[in-house]
């Protein structure tokens, strides 16, 4: 009977043991994937403990977690959830590469270094250049990895930020050529807003459009949505048509939620401009100072709106906010494009 006890135990342990030893892939919608993860660039099998293989969707997948990782990985994708890009990468510096010997737990590490890398060259508290160099040695380093079609996304976006918009071009239709709708979404959005930044508003304009017309169903599908009713709204404020922008935007402030502080911090952000274009200057600045108070996490959006907030004080007769307002951006943001707008 003792003998049976042990074995029983014995057996728990091991079960126990097999549990801990596997990797994690947690998705958006079905939960936790559990067992051993093999990756390409649009899916990951996951061979499970009933020897069965599960595949998962890139487009669902939140984060994987992996059998053997340094522990100092759960506190890296703790800090990017949070924004905290800096201390990300302080806590990656302290893993020891050459001491891990399985390549996808290395290709996390890379990842995330780029990645948080070029977030703060995206906010403008880095360069952009060295990211993009990060981020695109990535994509040639590991093709297959899940993380693909992201790095291509974001350099796009610094290409954009540096003022390559044509450039960025590539690198979206890379993720607009996965088979998922809500990545073409995606990749539209991206499009449109890299026709903003240069000022071709009627082009942009059609890209939201085209977003807007899917009638694509699901949570990732309605992000994209949201992003393309915003970018819609800009292009029709800078087109001559504020007011038609402004019933836009205030519609989808009343139904965003509170915690939805990046979507807020960009919504407020086109309320202001539309508000500029539509001759109320004072009603913008109110529009700007909330992103200001009440959404600065947001780095990229801060930044744009300390750069209206300076022009604005200076057309309403503030001089010394509008100065005040300008060495936040240059201080805080010495490497945004908006800081760059300003100087000229």
């Amino acid at each position: 009977m003792r003998l049976c006890r042990i074995a029983g135990v014995v057996t728990v342990m091991l079960v126990a043991a097999l549990v801990d030893a596997e990797d994690t892939v947690k998705t958006a919608g079905r939960g936790n994937v559990q067992g051993r993860v093999t990756l390409s660039a649009l899916e990951v099998s996951v061979e499970t403990p009933a020897a069965s293989v599960e595949k998962v969707p890139v487009n669902e997948i939140e984060w994987i977690s992996f059998e053997g990782e340094p522990s100092e990985l759960k506190a890296v994708r703790n800090d990017i959830a949070k924004g905290n890009y800096e201390q990300a990468l302080r806590t990656l510096e302290k893993i020891k590469v050459e001491r891990i010997s399985r390549d996808e737990i290395k290709q996390e590490v890379e990842y995330y270094r780029a990645y948080c890398t070029a977030r703060l060259a995206l906010a403008g508290s880095g360069e952009a250049v060295p990211a993009g160099k990060l981020m695109i040695a990535f994509t040639r380093n590991y093709p297959n990895s899940h993380h693909t079609l992201e790095a291509n996304e974001i350099v796009g976006d610094l290409l954009v930020a540096m003022g390559q918009s044509a450039k960025a071009r590539p690198y979206y239709e890379k993720v607009a050529a996965a088979p998922w709708p809500d990545y073409k979404m995606r990749a539209s959005v991206a499009v449109g807003n890299a026709l903003m930044a240069e000022g071709k508003y009627p082009e942009a304009l059609g890209h939201f459009d085209a977003v807007l017309k899917q009638k694509v169903e699901g949570d990732l599908a309605e992000v994209q949505r949201k992003a393309a009713i915003l970018g819609k709204a800009r292009c029709l404020a800078e087109t001559g048509d504020p007011k038609t922008a402004l019933k836009a935007i205030d519609a989808m402030i009343a139904k965003a939620e509170p915690d939805e502080v990046d979507y807020l911090a960009q919504a407020y952000n086109v309320k202001g401009v539309a508000l500029l274009r539509d001759g109320k200057p004072r009603e913008a600045m109110f529009a700007f100072l909330r992103v200001d108070t009440l959404y600065s996490a947001n780095r990229e959006a801060h930044a744009e709106a300390l750069y209206h907030l300076a022009r604005v004080c200076r057309e309403l007769r503030k001089p010394d906010r509008a100065r005040d307002f300008e060495t936040m951006l240059q201080e805080q943001y010495a490497e945004s494009r908006w800081n760059r707008a300003e100087s000229k």
